[in-house]
């Protein structure tokens, strides 16, 4: 079934503002109500997309592994020698430090948040993973 554009806007909009707040004030610290009042969504809408905070938090983290493939990929030159290709990965890394909105590893945060989640421990393996993937490719 085709999703409205209403709907995708509203998911969206309840998916980036919790990937924000998550983020920038931790995901315990921030209530279901706030997301959704930020992303200015009806309820409705957001146990629509999502069954409950904890689907959101793991929609949130997985967003972030593909964020991350999506920007180390994206920055990587490939006629480069392999110590100047990890060079480049963590030259964009230190971009995110400097920025002055880095909050830390967001996969880190979640884990000293909610240490005994599961399906949070098994989404940073996954991250973990894909970094040290990532790594071997360019070396």
């Amino acid at each position: 079934m085709d999703a409205s554009p209403t709907t995708s806007t509203s998911r969206e909009r309840l998916f980036e503002t919790a990937t924000r707040l998550f983020y920038s004030q931790g995901i315990n610290a921030t209530g279901i109500d706030t997301v959704i009042a930020e992303a200015k969504a009806a309820k409705g809408s957001m146990y629509h997309h999502f069954r409950n905070k904890q689907a959101l938090v793991e929609a949130y983290l997985q967003g972030q592994v593909a964020e991350w493939k999506r920007k180390s990929e994206a920055a990587d030159v490939p006629t480069l020698s392999p110590p100047e290709r990890v060079a480049l990965l963590f030259s964009s890394v230190e971009s995110d430090l400097t920025s002055g909105t880095f909050h830390g590893c967001p996969f880190t945060n979640a884990m000293v948040e909610r240490p005994e989640d599961a399906s949070i421990r098994s989404i940073v393996t996954e991250y973990r993973r894909t970094v040290a993937e990532h790594l071997s490719h360019l070396l």
